[in-house]
């Protein structure tokens, strides 16, 4: 297992961070991921290469200024590696800080994202920034609609 400081992934991890969601850089993408690499877990169905995660992209910064992602924690094998971190920006809306925790699983050869497998919470997400009520998950646990009739 890797920690942050011996990860031979944190370097490429952080630049995605940094390059595509804090620069807006959208050519990091097709640098770094795969034209026919699947992204699980940012939508109904996996984004597929650069062109699938870029309009995951451009719908995420409609809604967010000021994104920056810090990795927490990395594990790593052979050429997969696994972080978890959190996600923050502003509401473009309402100027409100927001935030959600996640994570994926990744895996990487030759310097490309071959696949992810993302664990966001979005529902954290949507919270913060008005889109569904606050205690929205707890109201769907009770078995009560998340917003009143």
């Amino acid at each position: 297992m890797a920690t942050l400081a011996t990860s031979r992934y944190l370097e490429f991890v952080t630049t995605w961070f940094d390059r595509v969601w804090k620069d807006q850089d959208t050519d990091a993408i097709a640098e770094m991921f795969v034209e026919d690499g699947p992204a699980y877990g940012l939508g109904g169905r996996a984004l597929v290469g650069p062109e699938g995660f870029l309009t995951f992209h451009k719908a995420m910064l409609e809604l967010l200024s000021d994104v920056d992602v810090t990795v927490d924690h990395i594990i790593e094998q052979d050429d997969w590696f696994s972080y978890i971190g959190t996600f923050k920006g502003k509401c473009r809306r309402t100027g409100r800080d927001v935030s959600m925790h996640g994570g994926a699983m990744c895996r990487i050869v030759d310097g490309k994202m071959l696949e992810a497998y993302n664990t966001w919470d979005f529902l954290a997400l949507y919270e913060g920034l008005g889109l569904v009520p606050e205690g929205a998950f707890e109201r769907g646990l009770s078995g009560r609609p998340l917003c009143e009739r």
